[in-house]
């Protein structure tokens, strides 16, 4: 049987985009049972956040890397209905959708031209998509450009290496150009409250909240 730590490093390890969709495709099944059992925290912060700084109920979201959903299992009790699940696993969209708790679901991969019009949502979150070899620090711009202007892009970003870095420049980047301003983020915090394995246990990041100019 194939343990938590060994799915995790088979997707760190994968060397292209395609063996990376591969993994995750193969551990849909499994994934909301092992992030549940590891206490991933992020999709219950991000949820907050998005109750703090977002008081329309009727507001279109987009989950980018939503995987399997766990966004919107917080999100949906709070309210928010309109949510859009976007993901390269095709397997992991598949269990998203069987949760009725997305709007729609739509296979995209960030990098890559997205398939959403311009200004179609009102906020775009992201947990857990952002680290090693799963979106290049290049995208943030396309990803934008389907947020309304004045709208939130909230994010986790790993703190505890330099994993985050080309992400932090990127942002900081388009703060300093005015594209978006951080508006609110969180303290530093470990992302797994109950880790089997020591590695685990060291994983720490932030939640950031940017505004869109």
């Amino acid at each position: 049987m194939t343990t938590r730590e060994e799915r995790l490093e088979k997707v760190y390890s994968a060397g292209d985009k395609k063996s990376l969709e591969a993994e995750y495709d193969s551990w849909a099944a499994d994934y909301d049972a092992d992030l549940f059992a590891m206490g991933y925290i992020y999709p219950g912060l991000m949820a907050a956040l998005v109750a703090q700084h977002l008081d329309n109920k009727d507001a279109e979201i987009i989950d980018i890397g939503a995987g399997t959903g766990l966004a919107a299992w917080y999100l949906s009790p709070l309210g928010y209905k309109n949510i859009t699940a976007l993901d390269m696993s095709q397997g992991m969209l598949d269990v998203a959708a069987k949760s009725g708790l997305y709007k729609t679901v739509q296979r995209d991969v960030l990098g890559e031209p997205l398939s959403h019009p311009d200004n179609a949502f009102d906020a775009a979150i992201s947990s857990g998509t952002f680290t090693a070899k799963h979106a290049p620090a290049d995208c943030f711009e396309e990803i934008f450009r389907i947020v309304k202007p004045g709208g939130l892009f909230i994010v986790s970003l790993r703190v505890d290496n330099n994993v985050s870095a080309d992400y932090q420049a990127a942002l900081g980047g388009l703060v300093d150009k005015g594209a978006i301003s951080l508006i609110d983020q969180t303290e530093d915090t470990q992302a797994f409250l109950l880790p089997d394995d020591p590695e685990e246990a060291k994983v720490r990041g932030q939640i950031f909240v940017y505004r869109l100019a």
